[in-house]
């Protein structure tokens, strides 16, 4: 109750019966005098207490700081990973045991997809991971460029060197081009001996792959160059790299078994660009083509024809070509690999020698490529068609023969 504006306890009882009469006894206590001790020391508990998580507050903070920054780092990690970054080691130093294990497995899960890129085409592996692919049997059909090299002459060079030397000095050699043919986008399915299989436009498609892969193997060409210099400087006989490039369509996915399979292309494509990569023993060239290449690769580039060709386990003919560089004063990616004046200007005075055979006149193309190579000096394709056309002069080919030439032998 209150009384002049103060607040009181009270508590009245009444007195036993015995006493005679009705009393009763009545307390009351001023509320502050009977709660004041206990509000005092709560009020000295509360600025204790206040006292004591200010002062916790910073190491409250470190402590969680410790905690949230490594998991904070991790997730990071985890991210690139699932990105496909993986050139970053996970490195997280703390001194709580989980995260250091944590740490530990998402650092060997990096290093194991790192090395996975290494057998499987790296493209083939983000795109799994970024979109969470499971690997099943089978492909799909799409067109290609195929791309095959091998080295003229491995077996006489691997006799003269050791098992420890060859294996480095062809590591190297598939190292230089492996960079280029992944810079230009394309995919290197296998390495088979000495020879290199490779294709653009899958696993990501590509529409300009006939153009890269030819820029692919004019840059290979080039890269070898210098290679073999250092070889030459050494002492060492130079790896002579024959290249076959082809466009068609072919399967490519994952053939194989359930247990084991692998990411490549299937097809009469794929033998088409090997026959095609064989033919430049004979032809003397050092890349061939395909018609379908030529048309499809762009204006960038200088051919020459090199006739039509039916390849071993081959049924039909193909034009094949030779792909010489790109075409003289062209900038860019272009500019290291161009041709100059002259050379460009060559491939029309070709074409005419070329032409007086597939017109059947033989001692005039006996003689024009006679006169072609005495002009321009040795040229391994021109003294082919010279003696074929000397040879047709006095066994000439059928009546329908359209200059297709038939090889029995890869």
């Amino acid at each position: 109750m209150s009384v002049g504006g103060e607040r009181y306890l009270f508590r009245v009882d009444p007195l036993p019966v015995e006493y005679g009469k009705e009393l009763f006894v009545a307390v009351a206590v001023p509320e502050s005098q009977f709660t004041g001790p206990i509000a005092r020391i709560g009020t000295r508990t509360l600025y204790v207490s206040l006292g004591l998580l200010l002062l916790s507050l910073p190491v409250v903070f470190g402590v969680a700081k410790l905690i949230s920054r490594p998991l904070r780092l991790l997730t990071v990690a985890v991210h690139e990973i699932k990105s496909f970054n993986l050139n970053t080691p996970v490195s997280i130093r703390t001194f709580i045991t989980e995260i250091r294990d944590l740490t530990a497995a998402l650092e060997t899960m990096r290093n194991s997809l790192k090395a996975f890129g290494s057998y499987v085409p790296r493209p083939l592996v983000k795109r799994m991971i970024t979109n969470d692919i499971v690997p099943a049997l089978g492909g799909d059909r799409r067109e290609l460029t195929l791309l095959f090299s091998d080295i003229e002459g491995f077996t006489n060079i691997a006799e003269g060197m050791s098992p420890e030397e060859l294996t480095a000095d062809v590591t190297t050699y598939f190292k230089r081009l492996s960079q280029v043919i992944l810079h230009t986008g394309g995919t290197v399915d296998k390495y088979i001996g000495d020879a290199v299989m490779a294709f653009w436009n899958a696993p990501v498609r590509n529409a300009g792959h006939a153009h890269d892969a030819c820029l692919a193997a004019l840059r290979c060409k080039a890269a070898l160059r210098i290679f073999n210099m250092g070889r030459e400087n050494q002492g060492k006989a130079a790896f002579r790299t024959r290249i076959g490039v082809h466009t068609g369509e072919a399967v490519v996915g994952n053939i194989g078994s359930s247990d084991r399979m692998a990411y490549t292309a299937i097809g009469a494509s794929v033998n088409l660009a090997s026959r095609l990569e064989g033919l430049n023993k004979y032809l003397g060239t050092s890349i061939l083509v395909s018609e379908s290449t030529r048309a499809a690769a762009g204006d960038q580039f200088v051919f020459r024809f090199a006739g039509r060709v039916v390849a071993k386990g081959t049924s039909s003919g193909v034009g094949a070509y030779e792909l010489l560089g790109t075409r003289y004063g062209t900038a860019g990616v272009y500019a290291p690999l161009s041709l100059d004046r002259d050379a460009e200007a060559r491939v029309e005075e070709w074409d005419g020698c070329l032409g007086l055979l597939l017109a059947r006149d033989f001692a005039g193309a006996a003689a024009a490529f006679g006169a072609y190579v005495q002009k321009h000096g040795r040229d391994s394709l021109a003294e082919h068609f010279r003696a074929m056309a000397e040879t047709f002069i006095t066994r000439p080919p059928a009546a329908d023969w359209n200059g297709e030439q038939v090889f029995d032998a890869k």
